[in-house]
């Protein structure tokens, strides 16, 4: 009731024509992917090598946040309301479902009711959940993590016996893995890190029993992985060339634990200007707790001090918090020490996982603590006083905006008159007025047609940071490479929502075609024009003896911005130092502004080239913007030229003298001093000297 309550009344009458969160490009997705396991099903398809998105390539969707789980349970759905009604449901059934299992686990540990009720709420409810339900449905979808842990609580008491727990886990751990990846290996590191803390702080006679059930959860595990095998194959043969997000991000704000958010119903409004230095969105914040249940944490240290249980319990608690800050302490935006998430970040999986969800943690360990200090018979008035004080604080502000859009689908779609314009798997770009919008209309029209891109979270490694649309400002896409991009993903119809339509017109009309207006969108049927290349104009090639010692003979890479190529050719003659960076890479700015100094020093005497490897341009270009540089920069999308180099460490430079002999190959950011120091060493005499 609480959900619907606060998130379903307005939608209940239009499931498929509105939005339960804010609807922006990942609830679209969302929506696609719930549409698409059922239609790879029913057509006989490898669900995992998807080739509707992303021609002729395809996306493999082990590293797309695919729902496969939800999107079977919920295929009646989709196939007769729509995938945005079972996107809807699916959002509202979230935290009820989290609060009921985290009730189960509270139940375990108080065998009272209503304070078990208490805390399964504050979980369900908490900032964390309310925070997601802007639209991030696999993480509003959290219910199997407390389910786990009540399974353990029965197994620890002796209420499950060894096959069933060993069998209902695997349940839950599968269950969870086929809703969301990202949580699946937090709640592994952070279970490893409970059943360490019972180990060592519980009794004597209950490390037996902690050393038991990891050996059983640990064969729950092997279950769980010849289950989704399948799963992890097509995971392990598509793993991305570094992390697929910038380390650190997401990182809550210390104050964040006091201070509320816009999107909170009391004091959000009032504290709005002074949280918005905050390092993470209101989308990602889920911190903050507020003063009455930071007061009911302060009272069970005081009356639980000398309890295992609760220190445990606040250890927990604490442990997850601090993981949420992220890397670096930030407080009110401003940067401070180091935090122990570095630790974590050459983790797999938890590398590219965002600190601030580790609040769901967080708030499951306070829901346990609430659910305890409410079952304590003294006081209860002024308890359950300070607890709904605690929740009402949580409300969220629902009204729309933000909440509850409606959705924009275009009649060219919803009437069906793609079908006069469009032939069955034929490959469109579409563009809407947001990102996201082509997802939504392929899965609303049964994947009818194919889209040349799309919007999948990350783009497909293939095309990773070399898709001219990401920047969605057609004034700055060259025509040339525009129609490069076209035929090299085999665009046969282009298709552009009204709303867009005046932005895209004059890049359109470089294509020399009549276009149609019909249906709410603008139609370009593309020529098959002579000349263009059928391999994307951001291929790389190179050539060479590529290690210290052989010879650099060719290469031939796409320039970064400006368009066109870099090529060997252009510093022939000169000793060159490459420089592969990215903008995940921390040590890569200060090594950029390092090569511009030695590169304006040395007045052209060395040529310098900088290569985004495995990056988005736009965030290149900031990097590139941020440090100066002035010398040529190029794009090395895939990490190809770069693991020619036997490279495992960013930045990596390398040292090629005139001739073409590879110098040296450096890991590691250098000083500018450093730097000139193995110029000399490597290239003497400098030339011009």
């Amino acid at each position: 009731m609480g959900s619907l309550a606060l998130w379903g009344r307005p939608i209940l009458e239009r499931l498929s024509s509105s939005y339960t969160g804010v609807g922006k490009e990942d609830a679209k997705l969302y929506a696609w992917v719930l549409r698409w396991w059922p239609y790879a099903i029913a057509h006989g398809l490898n669900p995992f090598v998807n080739r509707v998105v992303w021609v002729p390539n395809g996306v493999n969707m082990a590293w797309v946040t695919g729902l496969p789980g939800p999107s079977l349970v919920t295929a009646p759905i989709t196939l007769t309301a729509g995938p945005v009604a079972s996107l809807n449901i699916l959002l509202l059934l979230g935290p009820p479902l989290a609060a009921w299992a985290a009730y189960l686990a509270c139940s375990r540990i108080t065998r009272s009711f209503f304070p078990s009720l208490a805390g399964g709420y504050l979980f369900g409810f908490s900032t964390y959940e309310v925070a997601q339900m802007h639209g991030h449905l696999n993480l509003v979808l959290i219910f199997p993590v407390p389910l786990a842990v009540y399974l353990a609580l029965r197994r620890s008491d002796g209420a499950l016996g060894r096959v069933a727990f060993v069998l209902l886990l695997a349940l839950t751990l599968v269950v969870e893995f086929s809703i969301s990846t990202e949580v699946f290996a937090t709640m592994t590191v952070m279970a490893a890190v409970a059943l360490l803390g019972a180990f060592l702080l519980g009794p004597a006679g209950l490390r037996k029993q902690v050393l038991l059930t990891t050996g059983l959860i640990g064969l729950s595990y092997v279950i769980t992985a010849v289950v989704i095998s399948p799963y992890l194959y097509y995971a392990l043969i598509g793993v991305p060339h570094g992390p697929v997000r910038t380390p650190g991000g997401g990182s809550v704000d210390l104050l964040s634990f006091l201070v509320p958010r816009f999107s909170t119903w009391i004091g959000g409004g009032a504290f709005r200007r002074f949280a918005h230095p905050f390092p993470t969105t209101v989308v990602e914040d889920g911190a903050y707790i507020g003063i009455p249940l930071l007061f009911v944490l302060l009272h069970s240290v005081i009356t639980g001090w000398r309890q295992r249980a609760m220190w445990l319990l606040l250890g927990f608690v604490g442990l997850a918090a601090v993981l949420s800050l992220g890397p670096v302490l930030h407080v009110h935006g401003d940067p401070s020490i180091g935090l122990p998430w570095r630790a974590l970040a050459s983790m797999p999986l938890i590398q590219d996982a965002l600190p601030g969800r580790f609040t769901a943690y967080m708030w499951l360990g306070i829901g346990i603590i609430v659910a305890r200090w409410l079952a304590v018979r003294s006081a209860l008035g002024i308890r359950w006083l300070c607890v709904t004080a605690g929740a009402l604080l949580l409300l969220p502000v629902v009204a729309s905006p933000p909440y509850h859009p409606p959705v924009t689908v275009p009649s060219f779609i919803t009437d069906g008159i793609y079908r006069r314009y469009i032939a069955p798997g034929e490959t469109i770009l579409a563009i809407g007025d947001e990102n996201g919008d082509e997802m939504l209309w392929q899965a609303e029209t049964g994947m009818y047609f194919r889209l040349g891109r799309g919007y999948v979270g990350l783009p497909p490694q293939f095309f990773a940071g070399t898709d001219p649309l990401s920047l969605r400002s057609p004034q700055y896409i060259d025509p040339t490479t525009f129609q490069a991009f076209l035929a090299a993903h085999q665009v046969a119809v282009g298709v552009v929502q009204d709303a867009a339509a005046a932005r895209w017109s004059t890049l359109f009309a470089t294509l020399g075609v009549k276009p149609v207006d019909v249906g709410g969108v603008t139609l370009y049927r593309i020529k098959a024009a002579p000349g263009l290349p059928v391999v994307p104009a951001y291929g790389v090639s190179s050539s060479g003896d590529l290690r210290t010692g052989g010879r650099l003979v060719s290469f031939d890479l796409p320039r970064l911005g400006r368009g066109g190529r870099a090529s060997y050719g252009e510093f022939a003659g000169k000793p060159l130092v490459l420089s592969f960076f990215a903008s995940w890479c921390p040590e890569c700015a200060n090594m950029l502004s390092a090569l511009e100094l030695a590169h304006r020093r040395l007045h052209g005497r060395v040529g310098f080239l900088g290569i985004a490897q495995s990056d988005k341009p736009v965030q290149a270009l900031g990097v590139l913007r941020r440090a100066g540089v002035t010398f040529s920069t190029a794009s090395d999308p895939l990490g190809r030229f770069f693991i020619g180099f036997r490279g495992t460490t960013m930045p990596l430079t390398v040292f090629v003298k005139a001739d073409g002999h590879i110098a040296s190959i450096r890991g590691g950011a250098m000083s500018s001093s450093a730097l000139l120091s193995a110029m000399r060493r490597f290239f003497a005499p400098l030339p011009g000297r």
